[in-house]
């Protein structure tokens, strides 16, 4: 999900590190993507000398913002059958539903 703001929020944004205290993170212009990521665990935001653009998740998120004035978060999405909003996802449950559905039980030996 992606936050477009007109925010001059050059390269640094802030997340939190524990729930109680932020940290200042800054965007690297000639590392990849995967670099840019951070974990937030419960809020993150962008700033300017005027104006602040917050987010504040229930549960932990990873995010970045990649441009300024941008926020970008990284969501797990997790469905029993798809919803054609988005491509066909697997879901941790299909092998389990096709395995149980035939009657059969895993059995354990030791």
């Amino acid at each position: 999900m992606r936050f477009d703001s007109g925010l001059e929020s050059g390269d640094t944004f802030f997340t939190d590190l524990n729930g109680f205290q932020t940290i200042k993170r800054k965007r690297y212009t000639k590392l990849p993507l995967q670099a840019n990521c951070y974990p937030i665990p419960s809020l993150a935001y962008i700033q300017d000398e005027s104006s602040r653009l917050t987010l504040l998740t229930r549960q932990p998120l990873g995010g970045s913002s990649l441009k300024s004035g941008q926020m970008e978060i990284m969501m797990d999405r997790r469905l029993m059958q798809d919803d054609n909003r988005y491509s066909i996802e697997f879901s941790k449950f299909d092998f389990a539903n096709q395995f149980f559905s035939q009657g059969s039980v895993p059995r354990c030996s030791g």
